[in-house]
């Protein structure tokens, strides 16, 4: 063990500059390369995500021998999973473009006993392979990535998503991303990211693809759609939320439109806000005070609505004002 934390603390230790080509960067190159074929996958691990940080291209061959040789016995020589994980997370900050490695690593699974049961440590890996092969150049990228849709893993099938939407390719995409929307996820997250990969492959456009999410039956997917609407920024959203806040009845869902409605940012969204500062039901004032609240920063805005809630002759709604922003 205290082997194990000199090596660690050694890597530690390493001083890097801000640019990647320098002097200093380079001469660490040869304890990163040691320490990427070092027997402890917490080392490889260690040395990877170093590798990772600062760009140090000059590695990849050493990073790609890692992962062969750990891929060789992963049970006995990666416990954990970490020293993969880390190999292909690095592999694709650095863009590597060998689709041929990520299209292994989203097979591997690996299966590990926990109290209780067993639980697949390799899920985050093949989440960064699906990653790595949006940004390759491989013929059946995304025939890998559309099986990883399905992973049993929901943070894999998060990150597949994710890739769907990093590979730009719309005529691809869009027909996977409305299979998994049609088909559903137990996670509410993975549909949150199908709204978002379609957004930003549609350019705003694919309205007719989410639609139907903000009818569902869920409304942890109601929420999670809404949200991610909010995120896109893009400004065609704000008539829509508005008439969809104006239509449902369901607080938590209400206030799920609201926040959307502030993320977007746009003068429309925060002026349908401020009027329900200013004239709203309590309640709606309230929620919309909640949704502002991530403009804390903002002290003109903060002095607006305390004016607002002053002609409401409305002292809670003035201190909850004063709370959101701080006093």
């Amino acid at each position: 063990m205290a082997k194990l934390e000199d090596q660690l603390a050694k890597l530690s230790q390493l001083q890097f500059e801000n640019s990647t080509d320098t002097a200093l960067n380079k001469a660490n190159c040869q304890p990163l390369a040691k320490a990427l074929k070092a027997a402890s996958n917490h080392v490889v691990a260690k040395a990877a995500q170093l590798v990772g940080e600062h760009r140090l291209h000059e590695l990849t061959d050493e990073l790609v021998t890692a992962f062969n040789r750990l891929m060789t016995q992963p049970a006995k020589r990666d416990k954990g999973g970490n020293g993969l994980t880390e190999l292909v997370k690095t592999l694709t900050l650095l863009g590597y473009q060998d689709a041929d490695l990520f299209a292994k690593g989203s097979f591997h699974v690996q299966m590990e006993p926990v109290y209780g049961g067993k639980v697949d440590v390799a899920d985050h890996m093949r989440g960064w392979c699906a990653q790595g092969l949006a940004q390759s150049s491989g013929a059946d990228a995304l025939t890998h990535i559309g099986r990883l849709l399905a992973d049993p893993c929901p943070t894999t099938r998060k990150a597949a998503v994710q890739a769907v939407e990093i590979s730009g390719r719309a005529d691809v995409g869009l027909p996977l991303l409305n299979f998994k929307i049609t088909e559903g996820d137990d996670d509410p997250q993975v549909i949150g990211q199908c709204v978002t990969a379609i957004l930003h492959l549609t350019d705003g456009q694919g309205l007719d693809w989410i639609k139907p999410l903000m009818d569902h039956s869920d409304d942890a997917v109601i929420e999670q759609t809404l949200l991610a609407m909010g995120q896109s920024r893009h400004t065609g959203l704000s008539k829509i939320l508005q008439d969809f806040y104006e239509q449902t009845l369901e607080a938590d869902i209400q206030k799920a439109t609201l926040l959307a409605l502030a993320m977007l940012r746009t003068d429309e969204s925060l002026g349908f806000l401020v009027d329900l500062v200013e004239d709203g039901s309590v309640r709606a004032a309230e929620q919309a005070i909640d949704s502002l609240s991530i403009y804390s920063y903002d002290s003109r805005l903060r002095e607006k609505l305390i004016a607002l809630c002053q002609e409401r002759d409305d002292l809670y709604l003035k201190q909850k004002v004063q709370t959101a922003f701080g006093s």
